[in-house]
């Protein structure tokens, strides 16, 4: 039997919640007009400074009212949106403020552990994230036909090769439509000396928490150290993929490796002679 559906008529928490968007609308429609008056006050900055805090504290307020999702890029944008225009003083501007609302609220938890992921492979089989634990794993989100994806593919391709004696283990999962019939093709062509399965949108999004309503940018990587803590990951967008990509990779890993590993010349010590205490 299905679960029935409350349909709740408007009540005094309702009629709260609008006079409160209400609220929000109206501070920002005055800070929209006291840019034209900023001449004629001597304070201007500093009241369009209080007014853009209150606005942004009350569309906090508004959100935990209405238990909406803190995360949720829109709310936050829409609301700063009408502060963009305010030259609020430096560093302080509007956009800043805007650009921070959004990106504190939505950052991925760094550190955090790697949940026990499964990356389909062809044939019926499974990768688990898990497996490797012990070793610096790089998890990396791509679309076969991504040329971004393609280019990180082969630099990984290339320290998987040279590292993977010291510990490094990569695995990849393509995220695109139809992927379990392309992921064969791309491996043979890039000569991967390691696995590469699928996955769906949604549970890469998941892994890497990133915010659904957010339009993720290919490649997307984790890199998980050794005893299974996510240190750092990175989205396509970023500039950690310009020219320096590769050395940006070999650092983040080579950091990891250098984590737990003996140090150089380190003797293992003599076992214990039988009669000794």
């Amino acid at each position: 039997m299905s679960p029935a559906i409350a349909h709740a008529s408007p009540g005094p928490d309702l009629k709260r919640d609008l006079a409160a968007v209400g609220a929000v609308i109206l501070v920002c429609a005055l800070l929209a007009m006291l840019p034209a008056l900023g001449p004629a006050l001597a304070t201007g900055a500093a009241l369009r400074m209080a007014a853009g805090f209150t606005a942004l504290a009350a569309l906090g307020c508004l959100l935990l009212r209405l238990k909406l999702p803190l995360g949720s890029a829109p709310w936050i944008l829409g609301a700063t949106a009408a502060l963009a225009p305010l030259e609020l003083p430096h560093p302080l501007s509007a956009r800043t403020l805007a650009a921070l609302s959004a990106v504190t609220l939505q950052a991925a938890t760094i550190p955090r552990p790697a949940p026990d992921f499964a990356i389909a492979m062809q044939g019926g089989k499974t990768v688990q994230v898990s497996q490797y634990k012990g070793k610096v794993v790089v998890v990396a989100f791509i679309l076969t036909t991504c040329s971004h994806c393609q280019r990180t593919t082969g630099y990984l391709n290339k320290l998987q090769k040279e590292l993977g004696p010291r510990g490094l283990q990569v695995v990849e999962s393509a995220i695109e439509a139809n992927a379990e019939n392309s992921v064969g093709e791309f491996s043979k062509r890039f000569e991967t000396p390691y696995p590469v399965g699928f996955n769906g949108v949604m549970d890469a999004l998941n892994f890497m928490q990133h915010p659904a309503m957010q339009t993720p940018h290919m490649p997307l990587l984790a890199f998980i150290d050794r005893k299974g803590m996510i240190r750092a990951q990175h989205e396509g967008n970023e500039d950690f993929f310009g020219d320096q990509q590769e050395q940006g990779l070999r650092k983040e890993i080579e950091a990891l490796l250098k984590e737990g590993s003996p140090a150089p010349g380190a003797k293992k010590a003599a076992p214990a002679k039988k009669g000794s205490l």
